[in-house]
Order: structure tokens, then C-alpha cells, then sequence
């Protein structure tokens, strides 16, 4: 027998609540509007809890079960979408009173499999889930206009994956816990480039190759560009194209090196000329000495009287 707090107003048959009604619960925190079959919720209905949240939609057999739309008064979170015992199963469109929304798939009440999801901060991800979390191939892109695409394990960026900056900055290789980290390479939008083994977001210094691809330079963005660099200072090969003797000492304050003057060489096109430790110009600087890569000696032009240096920078 029901407790003599229940109430209820409906249809019956065969003295059980069949067809529309409307039932308070004894513990009176639940309330039910809606359809019924033989003494339980079946159809469409509405169940209404005291602190403001509810249920709208599908009941099978008492439970909630198909499409519905639920909301939770607490948190003022809404879901809608389909479910299957009363959990969030299928798929579904789940938004959040912080702003972030997901829609996509679900099973037990978990972000699973294929879904998008903006967060409170803009940044949308589109791309597989596991267990709640960013899990498999996905891509991102920033509210700042940053894109990432590729592996992900539990909510971190792991494994293969391409970082697009919007500055025109890239990394394309191998990550863990969100950092650089495995073989890749860094095409920086100065147009230095590292290539090679990465630790912890920074490049290994004795395995990584670095170079630069863009034509002019200042120091200023050649110490940017290096301020986190682990490459050992000593390793490193200048070439410097119609340089002054002052840029190169501009140089080495930048990088707290010496340069060796010894080899120095006047890099004219087709044509070379030894300087040895002329004041009046050096082009090339090395740090310490280093063969020149014949793909940089096809690349230089010459700039006269520029307060630019054109570098070619390899560890070795």
C-alpha cells in the first residue's frame, strides 16, 4: 500500500494508474505529470523534483529511457538528448551553466566516442572521446586562432600531432602531456627552424638540427627565437651575409659567445674571398668551426650595409 502522503489525480484500470495522470510522491520531493501503463510511467511525461529540476520526455516501464531533455537546477546544467535507464546514452547535446557545450555521443552518463565540445574559454574540439575525457584522434583550435590536430590520451595531447599557431608558426611531430616531446620539428614564423629530438617542450641541444630559412634577422629575434633553446652555444655555426664587424659583436653579447674569426669568409655569390680577422667585414662567423651546407651557400644574398644578418644555425 502506497503512504498517505502519495497522491494521486489521473486515469486508472484495474485499480492501478493507467492512461494521464499526475502523482506526488510520499517523500513529496517527486512529482510525476504524464502518461502511464499499468501502475508505471510509460509514454510521455514529466517528472518535477522540489529544488527545480526535472525530466521531459520519454519513460519505458517506470524508467527514463528514449528522448527527453533534462535539467539540473543545482548547477543550472541542461542535457538534451537521448537516454537509456535514466542515464545519458546516445547521442545527445549537454550545456553547461559555465558556457561550455558538448554534443555528440554518450554512454552511461560519459562523454563516449565521436563528439564536439566548446569550452568556457571558446577553444573547440572536435574528435573522439573515451571515459569522458579528449581520448584518440581530435582536433582543437584555440580561441586565439591556434590549431592543433592529431593523437590525444585522457584530456592531453599525446602522440602525433600538428600544431598550427595563428602568428604562421608550426611543430609537426611527437608529443606527451601536452609538450613537445619525441622526434619533430619546429618551423618557427621568424623562420628558424629546429629539427630533431624534443624533451619537455624544449629541443634536445645535442641531437637537433637548427636553421634558419628567412633571409633577414635581427638579433633581437635571433634571442627571442634561442631564449629557450638547449643547444649548446659552442655548437652553433653563424653565417653572417654582408655583415659589419659590429653585428657580429652584437652577436655574441646576444648569445654570450666568442666568435672565431679564423676561418671567416666573404660569401659574394659565386665568389669567396678569406678575410681571416679583417675589420672592414665578416660575413661568415663560426662558433666553432663548421663546413658550410652547400643548400645555405645557394641561398645567400648579399645586403650591404644591412643591420640584418642572414644565419644558418646546425648543432652537431
Amino acid at each position: 500500500m502506497e503512504s498517505k502522503k502519495a497522491n494521486y489525480v489521473g486515469e486508472v484500470s484495474n485499480q492501478k494508474r493507467h492512461g494521464y495522470g499526475k502523482y506526488v510522491y510520499p517523500n513529496s520531493f517527486f512529482l510525476y505529470e504524464g502518461e502511464w501503463s499499468m501502475g508505471r510511467k510509460h509514454g510521455l511525461g514529466k517528472l518535477m523534483m522540489r529544488d527545480g529540476s526535472f525530466y521531459e520526455g520519454e519513460f519505458i516501464c517506470g524508467e527514463i529511457e528514449g528522448s527527453g531533455l533534462r535539467h539540473w537546477a543545482k548547477t543550472g546544467d541542461s542535457y538534451s538528448g537521448e537516454f537509456k535507464q535514466g542515464e545519458l546514452h546516445g547521442f545527445g547535446v549537454l550545456q553547461r551553466a559555465s558556457g561550455e557545450t558538448y554534443e555528440g555521443q554518450f554512454c552511461c552518463g560519459l562523454r563516449e566516442g565521436h563528439g564536439s565540445l566548446t569550452d568556457s574559454d571558446g577553444h573547440a574540439y572536435l574528435g573522439s572521446f573515451h571515459r569522458d575525457k579528449r581520448h584518440g584522434e581530435g582536433r582543437i583550435e584555440y580561441s586565439n586562432g591556434d590549431q592543433y590536430e592529431g593523437s590525444w590520451v585522457l584530456d592531453q595531447k599525446q602522440g602525433q600531432g600538428v600544431l598550427r599557431c595563428v602568428d604562421g608558426s608550426l611543430y609537426d611531430g611527437q608529443w606527451r602531456n601536452n609538450l613537445f616531446n619525441g622526434q619533430g620539428i619546429m618551423i618557427h614564423t621568424s623562420g628558424m627552424v629546429w629539427e630533431g629530438i624534443w624533451t619537455n617542450g624544449r629541443p634536445l641541444g645535442e641531437s637537433h638540427k637548427f636553421w634558419v630559412r628567412s633571409p633577414l634577422m635581427s638579433t633581437a629575434e635571433l634571442r627571442s627565437a634561442l631564449r629557450w633553446s638547449d643547444i649548446p652555444r659552442s655548437q652553433l655555426m653563424f653565417i653572417l651575409v654582408a655583415g659589419r664587424r659590429w653585428i657580429v659583436e652584437e652577436v655574441e653579447q646576444e648569445l654570450g659567445v666568442e666568435a672565431d674569426l679564423s676561418s671567416a669568409v666573404d660569401i659574394r655569390g659565386d665568389r669567396t674571398q678569406n678575410l681571416g680577422d679583417s675589420p672592414k667585414g665578416l660575413p661568415l662567423v663560426q662558433m666553432p668551426s663548421h663546413t658550410i651546407p652547400e643548400r645555405t651557400t645557394s641561398e645567400m644574398h648579399p645586403n650591404q650595409g644591412s643591420t640584418f644578418v642572414n644565419v644558418c644555425l646546425l648543432a652537431s
